[in-house]
């Protein structure tokens, strides 16, 4: 009977050493058969997780551990959970059988969830070489699986000679992993971190490099992956926070004020029940104040094992050590994580989210988080900056500090000494004070003060958060509710005060906004939204709260003004026809030979003349001199049949009572001599075809404009000079 110690603790199955261990037996047992060793991944395992909790995902692993299980019906047959979602299968190479099984697992796995697609991949390796290791057959099975990522379409992979090269590095490395920790080869290399307000550093990551004395300088990203697989990478963890130890120390005797330095924890490491004892052991070794040693962790190591590792930062930070949450984001359920694990800085890796110039869905993402950690207390260190425009981004949305080849690159120890030297120390990486958090949490939490106040009052109202022309929505009435019911509190600019927004009505509000700011007191706008057929209006009033860094706490109270609109633009149109049978109205002469250009010129003037038509030139003058000049403007088609639009002028200007009525060309020709000839005839001005409504009828206005002012001054010339000629 097997020892509890053998098997896994959640699935009951072979645990990862023993699965290993009786893997060998069972090839060297049977020396005649062929074996196929068999990778199994649960692809978005941690998905699985975030949207059905840890008991749905522990419940999935051990239905795959029991239908390994039920496949050993003999003796010929090894399976264990090798770790999290990847379990591993070695039977008999028999092609038919080992494709029924595969089918098999995944349609069991589809009954689980019909609902949802959960989808397995497997890495095979077929056991060519007897005496090798089984670690190193696990590893070929290993990459076959990973090269499934290169083709997702294919759930099946089955290692080949390509991928031996691969799988011989890495063989390379871990024959020398434990000489290079005895020889110390491993060396610090630290990043530092910066300040963006004063451009100082403060601090900095350790980070690995392996200084080979064959090879030179490696790659973490060369033995890192590998230590991960085979477990190393915890002695590894264990020698690099030692060395860290030993440099803050050094620095300590010398005189200095260090700055933290940040180590990362694997998730081997976070496993281990000794962790925070292996940590003050350390700091007591070396009289290093825990506070000066941040600890990284990583949102899906703590995915892994959610209740050991709330327990572990506790006791971390009971001891005193300030624990840093690396690429967050990267996991799939980050708001859950950072709800219930008490970190103290957030790490965010630049390229998770902004991709492109235009991606300001994605820049509206990180600018909420970092608001959001702020709001919590927590600093917010962004890695991976290396461009100018980036830099700029993040101090516009308040990122305190900054990590990556913009400022500097992993440097060795000796080089981030006498960068510090020369640059100084820069300040500590802090969150808001806990006065300041009262403020926030009084805006934020669901207080009964609060709560009586939105409740009290009955129109809409919002508390908006307003930061360098954007803003988001964070507390409403229901009210507000009411009045924009579906994406009331998406917080998304043009969208938050009622779907369909305008933009000159987006303009309105964020200048609104941007002016209440500005005063720290009151502003005030009207804007309409036009997600309905005819148009609503609303009066928006501000009043400034209380700023927070870079960002504003507003009050905007909404009152829909839309009937008092209507009513305003109903006695708009009826002082306009007041005005007009008042006043005289104006008359307008349009000649064109083609009916379609009368009437669309008709459609641009009815409103404002008494339109008279004329089909060419002919009938035009006759019309005139039977009405004796009575018309304000002429519009004039050059090309007509009978009489063109220049014999026309001519006969027009040769008559005085005719000669001063202002005259506009039509023309359907772009050539500037024509156009200067017949402004020498004595046109005021020219349209050309297709029509443009705007444009047309401001020239027209110009021309009676221009030729009112001019008729007046030649009445005060005459008037001037009969008065000198009485004297």
């Amino acid at each position: 009977m097997k020892t509890m110690a053998e098997r896994d603790a959640l699935t009951g199955i072979y645990n990862r050493a023993n699965f290993l261990k009786e893997t060998r037996l069972l090839i060297d047992r049977h020396p005649e058969t062929v074996y196929v060793l068999i990778r199994i991944n649960i692809n978005r395992f941690r998905l699985y997780n975030a949207f059905f909790g840890l008991e749905k995902g522990n419940a999935l692993l051990r239905t795959m551990g029991n239908l390994l299980a039920h496949l050993s019906r003999t003796e010929a047959y090894t399976y264990g959970r090798m770790e999290s979602d990847i379990f591993c299968l070695c039977e008999p190479c028999d092609k038919k059988r080992v494709r029924e099984h595969i089918e098999g697992l995944q349609q069991s796995i589809d009954n689980i969830s019909p609902n949802y697609c959960i989808e397995l991949s497997f890495g095979a390796y077929i056991i060519d070489e007897r005496d090798i290791d089984v670690e190193m057959m696990y590893a070929r099975a290993a990459t076959a699986e990973r090269k499934i990522a290169e083709n997702p379409a294919n759930h099946f992979s089955l290692y080949d000679q390509s991928m031996s090269d691969q799988i011989y590095q890495q063989q390379l490395i871990m024959n020398d992993m434990q000489a290079a920790i005895d020889r110390e080869e491993f060396i610090v290399y630290v990043q530092p971190k910066y300040n963006l307000i004063d451009g100082l550093p403060f601090g900095g990551e350790a980070l690995v490099r392996w200084d080979h004395p064959g090879k030179g300088l490696i790659s973490p990203g060369q033995f890192i992956p590998v230590f991960e697989q085979n477990g190393f990478i915890a002695k590894l963890d264990r020698y690099m926070w030692e060395k860290v130890c030993q440099m803050l120390h050094k620095w300590i005797e010398q005189g200095h004020d260090p700055a933290p330095i940040s180590v990362n924890m694997s998730r081997v490491s976070l496993n281990n029940p000794h962790l925070v004892d292996v940590f003050n052991d350390l700091v007591t070794k070396y009289n290093v104040p825990p506070e000066l040693m941040h600890l990284e962790l990583t949102e899906s190591a703590y995915m892994d094992n959610p209740v050991l590792m709330k327990q572990t930062i506790w006791e971390l930070h009971e001891a005193g050590f300030v624990i840093l949450m690396d690429d967050f984001g990267s996991g799939y359920s980050s708001l859950n994580t950072l709800k219930d694990i008490n970190v103290d800085i957030l790490k965010i890796d630049m390229k998770f989210l902004p991709t492109g110039e235009d991606d300001t869905r994605s820049e509206k993402i990180l600018a909420s988080v970092i608001r959001m950690a702020g709001w919590l207390g927590m600093p917010v260190v962004v890695e991976g900056v290396e461009t100018t425009d980036q830099i700029q981004f993040l101090q516009g949305v308040g990122c305190g500090y900054v990590q990556g080849y913009y400022f500097a690159k992993p440097m060795p120890e000796t080089d981030y000494e006498q960068l510090i030297k020369e640059s100084g120390k820069s300040n500590p990486l802090t969150g808001f004070s806990n006065e300041e958090l009262e403020e926030i949490n009084g805006v934020w939490s669901a207080t009964p003060q609060v709560e009586a106040i939105l409740r009290g009052i009955s129109i809409p109202l919002a508390m908006v958060e307003y930061t360098q022309g954007d803003y988001q929505i964070i507390r409403v009435n229901k009210a507000f509710h009411q009045e924009f019911p579906s994406k009331a509190s998406e917080g998304i600019m043009g969208e938050s005060f009622g779907h369909n927004l305008p933009q000159e009505s987006v303009c309105q509000l964020n200048a609104a906004f941007a002016d209440a700011v500005c005063k720290k007191g009151t502003s005030e706008c009207e804007y309409s939204r036009g997600d309905t057929g005819t148009p609503k209006w609303y009066h928006a009033k501000i009043q400034y709260l209380q700023s927070l860094m870079d960002a504003s706490l507003l009050c905007v109270v909404i009152n829909d003004i839309s009937n008092e609109k209507i009513l305003e633009k109903g006695l708009r149109q009826i002082q306009n026809t007041v005005l007009k049978d008042l006043n005289h109205r104006k008359r307008m002469l349009i000649v064109d030979d083609t009916a379609v250009g009368r009437k669309i010129l008709t459609s641009f003037f009815a409103e404002d003349y008494e339109i008279v038509e004329a089909e060419n030139g002919s009938i035009a003058l006759e019309w005139l001199k039977k009405e004796k000049g009575d018309v304000d403007i002429i519009l004039l088609d050059m090309m007509m049949p009978v009489m063109k639009g220049d014999v026309f002028l001519d006969h027009k200007n040769a008559d005085p009572e005719l000669a001063d009525i202002p005259v506009v060309m039509i023309s359907s020709e772009q050539d500037s001599k024509i156009q200067t000839e017949m402004l020498q005839k004595g046109v005021s001005d020219y349209i050309t075809k297709p029509f443009v409504a705007e444009v047309t009828k401001r020239r027209v206005d110009h021309v009676i404009e221009y030729n009112s002012r001019f008729q007046g001054m030649v009445r005060e010339y005459k008037k001037l000079k009969q008065q000198l000629e009485e004297h």
